[in-house]
């Protein structure tokens, strides 16, 4: 082989693996927050891109272009994981590449809203390589230019994994002598299931890796140890509840989950012009009104809120839940209230596995697509919702249970085409996007009062409990950060509890408040069960809300992920 042609070899090499490092390394810029400096980042990537490019050494002939279909699949997963990363500040969990929500509209529709224009970077690195090898087919074809690659990727695979690991342990402070943590136990951790402890160690390869080992499905046939150990903890936590002898006991239970409310949007200066329904049960004395709900979905946000609020439990913290879990015997409300019952969503069921979780959770029927009407108009969605939820509750035997999930609010927000607007100019939004996610509040709130309006003209409103929640915050990047908020608010109507109550809880204190105003006693696992939170009124109205424990989330997991 002359100079020239081992040249232009090794240049198409050098092409993949600076294609690799340049990918890795806009993965670590763009989601990587808790590195200290670029130095960690650039270890990080040339690790990754070293591991990657070591096994395409070896190819040849025209297994040569398996490098570049090589580099394009790892650009989709390097842009996939960025997307995810701006909507729910999460890698994606392997399993979640199993799901069949990939394509939901609402899904697609919030990816392209997280497009930025720097992104092209990853488009021309992907397919560099293999546009390389069609136009110039030269590849390390001679032993000594294979060894002296080898050397190289071997060397940077060492300096890179070498730099980041100790980067982790700076970062742990392991020198500390008041840190009892092992290097081991710091590097590469059991208990905790955070993706940034195996990223900020491993890389994104090596957290890859981590997260594909546990990607199956961890059933486990618990002991009998185990066994007794849960029926304890359950009836320790609902061993300070009490009856009430005015609890709602007989009455109907309407449970609306609203899209991406923050605390922050009722207690906006504007609160009163954009959402005067909500605004007025807020100031309602004969409402219960909880102001923040500290936000605990994070992995599925929207699935992981209805999950808590129906069942009690709190979300895996290292797995999508309904992915593998959804058919699983879950405690519910509707189980311990043991009336007819029905689900009302605006996605299709396949969305979220719901047609799975809504058979779980005890429901007795399931109403999806409920907006849809030819193609689906997502801003106006929660209008047709709540008409068909006055619709259908008017026939459901009484007392009945219907839980409702709106739609209208979710991102993005830059097409507010909703049938009630905002009158122009009746707010001052310094932000144009605060502007047109208050014109999505504004058509739910209409759409709202209307149904609470169909409710007394049908009049079962006056038998009829009204609990409205958040389900998670506003995604930072669609809203400026007058309305960033990790807190939901929490209403409950026409409830015949009067007893002083926190206004401050998480999201696992609903099912426990819940249970405790509708005045039934439920069991579950052969204990008595109010899940894992507390009930706001056996809080002290003045007391914070307690952040979860290790135990409760241990507890949680141990239930959801049993035979």
């Amino acid at each position: 082989m002359n100079t020239l042609n081992r040249y232009r070899a090794c240049a198409g090499f050098a092409v993949l693996f600076i294609s690799l490092f340049i990918l890795f390394l806009y993965l670590e810029i763009e989601t990587f927050e808790p590195h200290p400096s670029m130095i960690f980042r650039i270890s990080g990537a040339l690790a990754d891109a070293s591991l990657i490019a070591l096994p395409l050494l070896f190819l040849r002939g025209k297994w040569r272009y398996v490098a570049g279909v090589v580099s394009v699949a790892v650009g989709t997963l390097i842009f996939a994981n960025i997307l995810y990363f701006r909507n729910f500040n999460d890698l994606i969990p392997a399993s979640l590449y199993r799901h069949n929500q990939a394509g939901n509209s609402l899904v697609v529709n919030s990816a392209m809203q997280s497009l930025r224009f720097s992104d092209l970077i990853v488009a021309v690195f992907s397919m560099l390589p293999l546009v390389w090898m069609i136009f110039d087919r030269k590849w390390l074809t001679g032993r000594n230019d294979r060894k002296h690659a080898l050397y190289v990727l071997l060397i940077a695979m060492a300096f890179g994994w070498g730099v980041t690991l100790l980067g982790s342990i700076r970062r742990g402070r392991i020198g500390n002598p008041s840190n009892q943590t092992g290097i081991s136990e710091m590097l590469f951790p059991d208990a905790d299931t955070d993706w940034i402890s195996y990223y900020n160690s491993m890389n994104f390869t090596g957290y890859a890796a981590r997260v594909v080992s546990r990607s199956y499905i961890e059933r486990k046939r618990l002991s009998e140890e185990e066994i007794r150990q849960i029926r304890y903890y359950l009836q320790e936590k609902s061993g300070c509840r009490f009856a009430r002898r005015d609890s709602a006991v007989g009455r109907n239970l309407v449970f609306i989950v609203v899209e991406s409310l923050p605390s922050v949007a009722l207690e906006s200066d504007f609160s009163a012009s954009v959402a005067p329904v909500m605004s007025g049960l807020t100031s309602d004395t004969a409402t219960i009104y909880v102001k923040r709900c500290k936000v605990l979905a994070d992995l599925g946000r929207s699935s992981d809120a209805q999950f808590m609020y129906n069942t009690g439990l709190l979300p895996l913290r290292d797995d999508i839940l309904v992915t593998n879990y959804a058919s699983n015997d879950y405690p519910s409300i509707a189980k311990a209230l043991g009336i007819e019952s029905m689900e009302i969503i605006g996605e299709d069921k396949r969305m979220w596995s719901h047609a799975q979780t809504s058979k779980s959770f005890g429901f007795s029927r399931l109403i999806d697509k409920a907006g849809a009407s030819g193609e689906l108009r997502q801003f106006d969605l929660d209008s047709v919702i709540f008409r068909t939820a006055a619709r259908e509750i008017e026939r459901l035997a009484k007392p009945c249970f219907m839980f409702i999930a709106s739609v209208s609010m979710h991102d993005p927000y830059t097409s507010p085409a909703v049938t009630h607007r905002l009158p122009k100019d009746s707010i001052d939004c310094k932000d144009a996007r605060d502007m047109e996610y208050m014109q999505r509040l504004h058509h739910f709130d209409a759409a709202l009062g209307r149904f609470i309006g169909e409710l007394k003209r049908q009049g079962i409103y006056d038998m009829t409990t009204v609990v409205i929640a958040g389900d998670h915050e506003i995604r930072s990047s669609m809203v400026s950060e007058a309305l960033h908020d990790d807190a939901v608010p929490l209403l409950i109507l026409n409830s015949p509890v009067s007893s002083d109550y926190a206004t401050e809880a998480t999201q696992a204190d609903v099912f426990p408040t819940i249970i405790d105003i509708m005045g039934v006693s439920y069991r579950f696992m052969d204990a008595d069960y109010t899940g894992i939170g507390k009930s706001i009124f056996l809080r002290h109205p003045g007391s914070a809300s307690r952040h979860p424990s290790f135990r409760d989330y241990e507890i949680s997991e141990k239930i959801i992920k049993r035979e």
